[in-house]
């Protein structure tokens, strides 16, 4: 459990350079994990197409099997009404994170890049302060 609210609690009492060295280690574990999160999410979206196929060839099949079953037809409506908004979000849920998946951390990438190019500034701009105080 703590390792879970360490993101939360952290955050406000970190440094620079634990932030950079996070983000580094959030991007390692991307790069590591990435194809499989891909892989899944494709699985999930084969999977939840099949699931709505079977839904419409059971609906299908049962529509013809109404007969005596009138009162229980606003019941069925509801639970199916319940069913497809869940089966909705789960849609939803399988979208955002395929996309997610193959996005690239492009924001993150370039943050580091520009942070490694501001070390290197102020190294060499401390370097010219020293050679500058040591020449005059």
């Amino acid at each position: 459990m703590r390792s879970l609210l360490r993101p939360w609690v952290r955050k406000a009492g970190r440094t620079d350079e634990e932030h950079v060295q996070r983000i580094r280690q959030t991007i390692a574990s991307w790069d590591r994990w990435r194809r499989w999160l891909v892989a899944f999410y494709v699985a999930m979206t084969v999977l939840l197409i099949g699931l709505v196929v079977t839904a419409a060839v059971l609906v299908d099949r049962l529509q013809g099997m109404q007969g005596n079953n009138g009162p229980g037809v606003w019941l069925g409506f509801v639970v199916g009404l319940l069913l497809a908004t869940k089966v909705g979000f789960l849609m939803v849920t399988v979208g955002h994170g395929l996309f997610m998946s193959l996005s690239s951390l492009r924001t993150e990438r370039l943050l580091l890049r520009y942070h490694d190019a501001l070390v290197v500034l102020a190294k060499e701009h401390a370097d010219a302060e020293d050679n500058q105080c040591v020449s005059a």
